[in-house]
């Protein structure tokens, strides 16, 4: 357990028993503000513990969905000496799931999901992947289109602030 965890306890508890004291509340009412503060008290504690399960999943999610196929691809594409072939189609696919998991990443970002320091190592690695002169051509013709910038989640405004 969280060592703050624990000294928030303390702290709670102490000063419960200093109003009790103080006030010299009767036993049901003193007996009823120490019950809700430790059900305050739990709640506060299961919730914390949620949101690390939560990020755990997504994490895992997300790394999984970052697979070998494109990890692979962005190797090939950085070490290509000549940039005159076109992405295929398997691979434009790849590109576009690509920049869906990322929009994604940045929704679950945006909402407070994903722990900044996870956020911007990743988008370091989507910053130097956006360098790659296919992958932002491709990036880029998926900005053009308005219907196309409104399904990335606000991903796309963010990230070309960013390059």
């Amino acid at each position: 357990m969280n060592k703050w965890r624990i000294s928030v306890g303390i702290m709670v508890m102490f000063f419960l028993w200093l109003t009790i004291y103080c006030f010299e509340l009767d036993d049901k009412f003193s007996i009823a503000l120490i019950a809700t503060t430790i059900t305050i008290y739990i709640g506060l504690i299961k919730q914390n513990l949620d949101d690390d399960k939560l990020f755990q999943d997504l994490f895992q999610d997300f790394n999984s969905r970052y697979d070998d196929k494109v990890n692979d691809l962005f190797n090939k594409l950085r070490e290509e000496v000549d940039n005159e072939n076109n992405l295929g189609e398997q691979d434009k696919l790849l590109v576009i799931d690509y920049l869906n998991l990322c929009s994604e990443e940045y929704l679950w970002y945006s909402k407070g999901r994903l722990l900044p320091e996870v956020w911007k190592a990743w988008e370091q690695g989507i910053i130097a992947n956006l360098k790659i002169p296919k992958v932002k051509e491709l990036f880029d013709k998926e900005c053009l289109n308005e219907n196309s910038r409104k399904s990335y989640y606000g991903f796309i405004e963010y990230i070309e602030k960013k390059i």
